[in-house]
Parts: structure tokens; C-alpha cells; sequence
């Protein structure tokens, strides 16, 4: 029986699948992952895509994150 756990790892897995698949913008700029640092590593935590620049967008989602929770390290990294 699966557990809540192997769930969530089997519906990560593909959702980077598919973001790996996806085309990247006008700009060339790849989607980002939006992570957060937590007790079990870095967790992905938002997929950023659609936009003309998508790194500027998550490192901007990542300020206003950092600026609401400062114990907390954050980080945007290519998806595609």
C-alpha cells in the first residue's frame, strides 16, 4: 500500500518530468524551481514558468520570502 510519502516522491517525479519538458522562454532563460532549505534538504517548493525572464520573477519571489521568514535559506535553480 502506498504511503503518503511515496506518494508525494512518484507525483514530484513527474512533475519534473514535465517540467523538464517544457519550452523555455523568449529569452532563452529556463523555468526556475523556487526551494527552500528545510530539515530534510532543499525542498522544491514552486515551479516559476511563463514569464519573459523566469529567473528574475522566482529571485524576486525569493526576497519577499527571505523577508518573511529570515531563519529560512531560499534559492531559485533551472528546471528545464
Amino acid at each position: 500500500m502506498p504511503t503518503i510519502a511515496s506518494e508525494r516522491e512518484d507525483a514530484l517525479a513527474l512533475l519534473e518530468a514535465a517540467a523538464a519538458d517544457l519550452p523555455r522562454g523568449i529569452a532563452g532563460i529556463p523555468a526556475q524551481w523556487f526551494e527552500m532549505n528545510s530539515a530534510i534538504g532543499w525542498e522544491k517548493m514552486m515551479l516559476v514558468f511563463g514569464y519573459a525572464d523566469n529567473r528574475t520573477a522566482c529571485n524576486n519571489m525569493m526576497e519577499l520570502a527571505y523577508a518573511e521568514t529570515t531563519e529560512r535559506d531560499f534559492r531559485c535553480t533551472p528546471a528545464n
